[in-house]
Protein backbone atom coordinates (compact mmCIF):
# COMPACT_ATOMS: atom_id res chain seq x y z
CA UNK A 1 0.00 0.00 0.00
CA UNK A 2 1.24 3.58 -0.97
CA UNK A 3 0.12 6.40 1.15
CA UNK A 4 0.50 10.03 -0.40
CA UNK A 5 0.20 13.38 1.72
CA UNK A 6 -1.94 15.35 -0.47
CA UNK A 7 -1.42 18.34 1.75
CA UNK A 8 2.41 18.14 1.93
CA UNK A 9 2.72 21.89 0.06
CA UNK A 10 -0.19 23.37 1.54
CA UNK A 11 -0.83 24.75 5.01
CA UNK A 12 -3.93 26.57 6.84
CA UNK A 13 -2.88 29.35 8.51
CA UNK A 14 -5.35 30.66 11.81
CA UNK A 15 -4.78 34.09 11.99
CA UNK A 16 -6.57 35.41 15.59
CA UNK A 17 -7.12 38.68 16.14
CA UNK A 18 -8.56 39.84 19.69
CA UNK A 19 -10.62 42.86 19.58
CA UNK A 20 -13.05 44.53 21.51
CA UNK A 21 -16.14 43.00 22.81
CA UNK A 22 -17.92 45.95 22.29
CA UNK A 23 -16.45 46.53 18.71
CA UNK A 24 -19.23 46.62 16.04
CA UNK A 25 -19.02 43.24 14.68
CA UNK A 26 -19.37 43.82 10.91
CA UNK A 27 -16.79 46.44 10.89
CA UNK A 28 -14.58 44.31 12.19
CA UNK A 29 -15.58 41.73 8.92
CA UNK A 30 -15.25 44.31 7.06
CA UNK A 31 -11.46 45.61 8.11
CA UNK A 32 -10.51 41.42 7.87
CA UNK A 33 -11.75 41.20 4.49
CA UNK A 34 -9.80 44.71 3.85
CA UNK A 35 -7.08 42.82 4.61
CA UNK A 36 -7.34 40.09 3.00
CA UNK A 37 -7.49 41.75 -0.02
CA UNK A 38 -4.63 43.54 0.32
CA UNK A 39 -2.56 40.71 1.11
CA UNK A 40 -4.00 39.00 -2.52
CA UNK A 41 -2.83 42.14 -4.11
CA UNK A 42 0.58 42.16 -2.73
CA UNK A 43 2.92 41.47 -5.41
CA UNK A 44 5.81 40.01 -2.78
CA UNK A 45 3.33 37.45 -1.17
CA UNK A 46 -0.12 37.04 -3.51
CA UNK A 47 1.92 34.09 -5.54
CA UNK A 48 2.39 32.09 -1.72
CA UNK A 49 -1.62 32.60 -1.14
CA UNK A 50 -3.43 29.42 -2.04
CA UNK A 51 -6.94 29.55 -2.95
CA UNK A 52 -9.23 28.59 0.21
CA UNK A 53 -8.05 31.61 2.68
CA UNK A 54 -11.79 32.92 4.40
CA UNK A 55 -12.73 34.94 6.96
CA UNK A 56 -13.90 32.72 9.74
CA UNK A 57 -15.38 35.08 11.84
CA UNK A 58 -16.01 34.89 15.94
CA UNK A 59 -14.19 32.01 17.18
CA UNK A 60 -14.65 33.17 21.28
CA UNK A 61 -16.61 35.20 23.36
CA UNK A 62 -15.73 35.31 27.27
CA UNK A 63 -17.72 37.58 29.57
CA UNK A 64 -14.46 39.42 30.37
CA UNK A 65 -11.72 40.56 28.29
CA UNK A 66 -11.53 40.78 23.94
CA UNK A 67 -13.42 38.53 21.62
CA UNK A 68 -11.44 36.08 19.53
CA UNK A 69 -11.88 37.09 15.48
CA UNK A 70 -10.43 34.55 12.82
CA UNK A 71 -8.97 34.61 9.21
CA UNK A 72 -7.88 31.29 7.84
CA UNK A 73 -5.05 31.68 4.94
CA UNK A 74 -3.99 28.98 3.26
CA UNK A 75 -0.36 28.62 2.27
CA UNK A 76 3.05 26.40 1.80
CA UNK A 77 4.20 25.60 5.09
CA UNK A 78 8.03 27.52 4.01
CA UNK A 79 5.97 30.73 4.07
CA UNK A 80 3.18 30.41 6.74
CA UNK A 81 5.45 32.41 9.14
CA UNK A 82 5.59 35.67 6.42
CA UNK A 83 2.27 35.19 4.83
CA UNK A 84 1.05 35.43 8.50
CA UNK A 85 2.92 38.71 9.31
CA UNK A 86 2.31 40.06 6.15
CA UNK A 87 -1.69 39.49 7.26
CA UNK A 88 -1.00 41.04 10.39
CA UNK A 89 0.61 44.08 9.12
CA UNK A 90 -2.73 44.43 6.59
CA UNK A 91 -5.01 43.66 9.30
CA UNK A 92 -3.59 46.55 11.65
CA UNK A 93 -3.67 48.88 9.21
CA UNK A 94 -7.53 47.94 8.07
CA UNK A 95 -7.79 48.42 11.71
CA UNK A 96 -6.97 51.96 11.96
CA UNK A 97 -8.48 52.71 9.10
CA UNK A 98 -11.73 51.68 10.71
CA UNK A 99 -10.98 52.90 14.26
CA UNK A 100 -10.95 49.33 15.72
CA UNK A 101 -9.14 48.67 18.94
CA UNK A 102 -7.50 45.48 19.16
CA UNK A 103 -8.76 43.75 22.88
Amino acid sequence: KKIINYSRHRTNLLIELPVKADEKIDTVRKAATEALEKLKEDKDISSFLLPGATITGIDDIKAAGPLIFSVTLVTSPAMRLEVGRKYRYYAKKAFEKNKIDFG
